[in-house]
């Protein structure tokens, strides 16, 4: 695999920056079907490389909110202390290929890379949830969101 140009930020807004400059950039999270997905010489692809970003990462929970970061590994799911109501996410976090793959896959890279399992997503659905979009300050319902920036738009 050639690259183009690797990025890792720090913060969002050095990743919104990246992006701002090269709209075609790849994000790479847990990167369990990026690099697979590279095994021959192929064209050079520029990597925006998400796990630097430590506000992306884990799972933080108040009275009103349970926020899941773009770069929370299914592990981190696995492991936290989430309400009954989760229960299907925890059991999709374990069934998630093997212990390799679940302490590097992101339950946002099950989502946003279209893959065909899609292990996140009937119980996000079920959950009612919410996608925050930074670059672009807005909060949409996650059945809207997979209908008009998700991978079912593509």
């Amino acid at each position: 695999m050639s690259t183009a140009k690797y990025q890792r930020p720090t913060d969002i807004s050095q990743a919104i920056d990246c992006l701002k400059h090269d709209p075609a950039i790849t994000i790479l999270g847990g990167g369990t079907d990026f690099f697979p997905a590279r095994v021959a010489p192929g064209p050079a692809v520029s990597v925006l490389d998400i796990t630097g970003i430590a506000s992306l990462r884990g799972i933080t929970i108040d009275p009103s909110n349970i926020r899941i970061g773009a770069a929370t590994t299914w592990s981190d799911v696995r492991r936290a202390a989430l309400p009954p109501a989760f229960d299907a996410l925890k059991e999709a976090s374990v069934r998630v290929g093997g212990m390799q793959i679940q302490n590097r896959g992101t339950l946002a890279g099950n989502v946003c890379n279209a893959s065909p399992a899609a292990d996140g997503i009937p119980p996000l659905l079920a959950l009612d949830s919410k996608v925050v979009i930074n670059g672009h300050s807005r909060i949409t319902g996650f059945y809207n969101w997979l209908q008009t920036d998700g991978f079912a738009a593509r």
